[in-house]
């Protein structure tokens, strides 16, 4: 009997040390960054979101999300190299995540009009040369009209 008492005592009192996590403050905050991060991207206020994305990747770097949002708003800004780094990151923790998926083919689609482009202007092509950019050039385009168009 003793020892049945002195088991509820321990159990009440670890009971009572476990922390509710929506009660932590550290939590708390973590939740309200987050809310004001998504706040400022669907009001497409897009500096106050990428400040609050880039601390959220810090406060909460194995969300795939955050990672994702991130990628988009710097996309977004033209920053292409920290696009791909953040969809990179993304997709290491979910390999299989559509947008990122999505969104990371634009960003070489993009790239590859634009590498395209400069190789058309370039007049070192010969004839055969650039009927064949061309060619890539116009399927590249119809490739990426097609991507906005199921978005």
């Amino acid at each position: 009997m003793k020892i049945l008492a002195l088991l509820l005592v321990m159990l009440s009192v670890l009971s009572a040390c476990v922390v509710n996590p929506a009660k932590d403050p550290a939590v708390q905050r973590l939740q309200r960054l987050a809310a004001a991060a998504d706040q400022a991207y669907r009001e497409g206020n897009r500096e106050a979101a990428l400040s609050a994305y880039l601390e959220l990747s810090q406060r909460a770097p194995a969300d795939p999300a955050v990672w994702a949002r991130l990628g988009h708003l710097r996309y977004l800004a033209g920053d292409e190299d920290q696009a791909f780094l953040s969809y990179q990151r993304a997709l290491s923790l979910e390999p299989q995540y559509p947008e990122v998926l999505h969104n990371l083919s634009m960003l070489h689609l993009d790239r590859a009009t634009r590498y395209l482009d400069q190789a058309l202007a370039s007049p070192r092509m010969t004839d055969a040369e650039r009927a064949s950019f061309q060619r890539l050039r116009v399927s590249v385009g119809a490739a990426r009209e097609v991507s906005r168009d199921s978005r």
